[in-house]
């Protein structure tokens, strides 16, 4: 059966195609590139003039597809979160090789802003497998760290600390139930922090 949320999927497809024809419009724009975590964020909130190009499901290898077919260029901020359906897709393989892919296919005079892979909750009901993700996300945010600084036009944004409890859980003020998606006050929290490193 084919992945439905894949790159060689109708859905996938049809987004990624009106996503490109609105990159082709932007001029000074804030892009946010990402997962469903990403769709769930008001980006208007950060800035008035921002494109969300998130997809449900995503993976590295779906923002490695994407990013070629985008007209980023006259982006003002680049954002990226992705990573957290790569663990439940492949464990993070090649995750850090990948990340660098993914860095090094975004314009170099664009500013980015790397986000961390959220923490999760493997307590909730609905996803009991995130309780042996914890480690794995902790491995896959120092990757991300390490890559970012490899590149001058990108910064590390890591807010583990004030999402997750001291193991490593995503507090459940912060998670809609399921695990792994982020309630209003979790995406407050981002915006607050986030919003002061948009040039």
């Amino acid at each position: 059966m084919p992945d439905p949320f894949g790159t060689s999927s109708i859905p996938f497809q049809a987004e990624v195609l009106q996503q490109s024809r609105r990159s082709q419009q932007m001029e000074n724009t804030v892009v946010f590139l990402g997962d469903s975590i990403t769709v769930g964020l008001a980006t208007s909130n950060i800035s008035p003039k921002s494109e969300n190009f998130g997809i449900d499901g995503d993976t590295i290898d779906g923002l490695l597809f994407r990013i070629p077919r985008y007209h980023l260029d006259c982006a003002r901020t680049i954002v990226v979160e992705i990573g957290i359906n790569d663990w439940r897709h492949d464990g993070f393989q090649n995750f850090e090789d990948k990340y660098r892919q993914l860095l090094r296919g975004l314009p170099q005079s664009v500013p980015v802003i790397a986000t961390a892979i959220f923490p999760v909750n493997g307590d909730a009901k609905e996803h009991p497998e995130w309780a042996h993700a914890p480690a794995a996300i902790r491995k896959a945010n120092g990757e991300i760290a390490g890559v970012c600084n490899q590149f001058t036009n990108c910064r590390f944004l890591d807010l583990t600390p004030l999402l997750a409890d001291p193991s490593g859980t995503l507090q459940s003020i912060y998670d809609v139930g399921d695990g792994v998606h982020l309630s209003s006050a979790a995406y407050r929290v981002w915006t607050r922090n986030l919003a002061p490193l948009i040039p």
